[in-house]
């Protein structure tokens, strides 16, 4: 049977579904096709901010070629040797200065940062005409030079000066950019992500509007793992009004200041949100941010109103390619709200590591398999540990693995790597990644495979768990949710320290298949499957959004054309994306490699990101409290295992399909007799 290579075959769109999500901007291009391969970004202004930027972009790598310009020779100079002395450090990144707007010839990023400081006793308005002068100076040379670039402006007030170098470039609104609110959405979602308890990262939230003191938090769209937090808070009976959102807002709007008064001024978080953009723009990921753009017949703002302030906007290659066309502004607690949005895990409370540990991260992998040394690769990629022990049955494979890591040391963090077919070697971790399994013989049944399974975990689970009291498990072997409750029970652990990869994988690979349909970075699709990883797992369609909008109303008002049939063709694609891997390489490896690695991450740095993974699931969603089943919810991972389960909102019929997949995998378990 032919597979279906987009989401339109699976009648999921029959026109373009991006434009239900995001309005045409004029002008909107890529760049000429027989461009140069080298990247070249210049900044403008060589103060704490304009460093701190540059700083930034050079260490991820985002540039082959960085242009300093500011009016102080000196210092400039300074600046560009005290980058270049760390060449050893760094990627071979080249670096130039001049106080020349000559030296930006050609770039495919120009940032702006220089402005004018105001005078005690000067008004708004006289600071204001003193940076048009000064950018008068600056713009159209820089236009001159680099006809292609995008402009992104930082110099404050950003907004109106975003507004004034469009005026003086004659470039398409679509390639002239503010850094706007992006900052200021940042220490939105720090601060709720703070009082939540979460990860900043799984908290959707904008502040839209000037950046300054009349910037507008968009409370409506604010969500935590697929949860609208004003909902969920009236749910919790959190208490909160009106006055305490704008507290939170004004909260936003101060923080600034507060880093002011405190060290002078600011630059290390503008220096991370500057290069975000630039990450978006230079590398064409299309990610969404709040960012000041041109803003004429937006939510009631006239056409003829040349104004830039910020939206949530889609930026790529050739600049903004969209603006998010559906943002609403409503009207938060004074107690604990993470309980409005997690349900406890037994045994979680209070549960830390040992208080007297040692300071070095050790990481156990079982199984030297393709998705074991994919796994393992990838935490030491990534620097994830300190240690990292491999375990298998097979010596020869196993050291020559270990070997093969170990040649690549000039290039990787320094982490110790030690191997063995004794499970000894793994004392004293904190994280066990169990991926060892029997494989199917032809003609067996699936439940003689999975009692060779249990018997082959019965070797391993007890000497590890005796060996390192102290660590999280994690289980990835097949079939997952069964053999974590068979880790449950074989180690004696308490259930928040035994986790099953689950859907992670499944539901990046659910994002993956959204976003390229939709023309977005998967990080910015909000969206899991859940329930059993396997061929019962539940796509929870009524949580999935982007931009903080729902993708089925969004479709909807777009009237674009789906059902439930196709629906459900994109869950079976979910679902088959696995065996398609199989099919042409004859395994999967790197995918489960970057999925585990993830959850390593959360665990170890305990970084209380949301994830759905495999978890004792008796008393959610109807699932009775007696049926000891482990299937995938979306649960906060930290350093002490899951930390909570997210009690997600499902309709009537993904609640149904969740307890029906729950029931396939009661009835497995049942039959081990443990």
């Amino acid at each position: 049977m032919k597979k279906a290579s987009s989401l339109s075959e699976l009648g999921f769109d029959a026109g373009d579904a991006s434009a239900g999500f995001f309005r045409p901007v004029d002008a909107a291009t890529t760049p000429t096709a027989h461009r140069r391969r080298l990247t070249k970004v210049s900044v403008i202004g060589a103060g704490n901010v304009g460093m701190a930027i540059a700083q930034t972009i050079l260490t991820r790598d985002l540039a082959d070629e960085i242009a300093l310009v500011d009016a102080l020779p000196d210092k400039l100079r300074g600046e560009m040797l005290d980058l270049q002395h760390a060449a050893a450090f760094l990627p071979r990144t080249r670096l130039v200065s001049d106080t020349d707007m000559a030296v930006t010839a050609g770039s495919d990023l120009v940032i702006v940062t220089a402005g004018a400081r105001q005078i005690p006793g000067e008004t708004r308005l006289d600071l204001l005409q003193r940076n048009v002068a000064l950018f008068r100076k600056i713009v159209p040379p820089v236009a001159q030079h680099s006809p292609e670039a995008l402009l992104l402006i930082v110099s404050n007030p950003v907004d109106v000066l975003t507004y004034v170098a469009w005026k003086l470039s004659g470039f398409p609104a679509c390639r002239v950019i503010g850094s706007g609110t992006n900052l200021d959405s940042s220490r939105f979602r720090f601060l709720l992500a703070e009082h939540l308890d979460v990860n900043a990262q799984d908290v959707q939230a904008y502040m839209v509007g000037e950046h300054g003191d009349s910037s507008v938090a968009v409370w409506s769209s604010v969500s935590v793992a697929g949860m609208p937090v004003l909902k969920s808070l009236r749910q919790s009976h959190a208490s909160f009004d009106e006055a305490a959102l704008e507290g939170i807002r004004r909260a936003v709007v101060d923080s600034a200041y507060e880093v002011i008064g405190l060290k002078g001024y600011t630059s290390w978080a503008i220096g991370y949100s500057v290069a975000s953009l630039a990450a978006s723009l230079l590398r064409d990921q299309r990610r969404i941010h709040p960012v000041s753009v041109l803003a004429r017949g937006f939510h009631g703002i006239t056409d003829d109103h040349e104004v830039f302030l910020s939206l949530p906007a889609r930026l790529g290659r050739g600049g903004v390619l969209g603006k998010a066309s559906s943002l609403s502004e409503l009207g938060f607690d004074a107690g604990d709200a993470t309980s409005g949005f997690f349900r406890a895990v037994a045994d979680a409370d209070g549960y830390t590591p040992s208080s007297h540990r040692r300071r070095l991260t050790k990481v156990s992998v079982i199984g030297a398999g393709n998705v074991g040394m994919a796994i393992a690769q990838t935490i030491l990629t990534r620097g994830l540990a300190d240690e990292i022990a491999l375990v298998d049955a097979v010596p020869d494979k196993l050291r020559g693995e270990m070997l093969d890591l170990q040649h690549a040391a000039a290039f990787l963090p320094r982490t110790r790597l030690v191997s063995d077919t004794d499970m000894a070697v793994t004392a004293g971790s904190d994280l066990a990644i169990v991926t060892a399994g029997a494989r199917q013989i032809p003609g067996e049944t699936r439940l003689n495979l999975l009692q060779r399974n249990v018997a082959l975990f019965r070797k391993i689970v007890p000497p590890l768990a005796a060996h390192s009291p102290d660590a999280v498990l994690l289980i990835v072997s097949n079939p997952v949710d069964v053999l974590t409750y068979v880790a449950w029970k074989l180690s004696g652990f308490p259930v928040a320290r035994v986790i099953g990869s689950g859907t992670n994988l499944d539901s990046s690979r659910f994002r993956f298949l959204l976003a390229e349909h939709l023309d977005v970075n998967a990080q910015d699709v909000n969206a899991y499957m859940v329930g059993e990883h396997g061929d019962s797992s539940v796509a929870v369609w009524s949580t999935v959004s982007v931009a903080g909008m729902p993708v089925l109303k969004s479709l909807r008002d777009s009237h674009s054309s789906f059902g439930e049939e196709a629906l459900e063709g994109i869950r079976r694609a979910v679902v088959d994306s696995a065996y398609e891997v199989i099919g042409l390489k004859g395994y999967t490896s790197w995918a489960i490699g970057y999925s585990v690695a993830n959850l390593a991450a959360s665990l170890l740095r305990d970084q209380r990101r949301i994830h759905p993974v495999s978890v004792l699931a008796a008393g959610f969603h109807g699932i009775p409290d007696d049926h000891e089943v482990f299937l995938s919810l979306p649960a906060r991972l930290g350093r002490g295992g899951v930390l909570g389960v997210a009690d997600m909102e499902l309709t009537e019929e993904e609640a149904r399909r969740l307890r029906r997949s729950a029931k396939t995998l009661w009835d497995n378990t049942q039959l081990l007799g443990l």
